[in-house]
């Protein structure tokens, strides 16, 4: 999971014609990740989480 910045800098990255290894070693994140957040912008972004006193826990 990368913050919004880090997705962000996939992207800018990318379109300035670095190659996914390039931007792999850049970030410090994997190639698979750089792909998953090339080929999906919402790729694995966490939502708001429930409150724990509502679900009764």
């Amino acid at each position: 999971m990368v913050g919004e910045e880090a997705a962000l800098e996939i992207r800018v990255l990318h379109r300035h014609g670095k190659g996914i290894r390039e931007i792999a070693r850049a970030t410090g994140l994997s190639r698979n990740t750089v792909r998953r957040y090339l080929r999906d912008e919402a790729a694995a972004r966490y939502g708001p989480r429930s409150d724990v006193a509502e679900r009764g826990c």
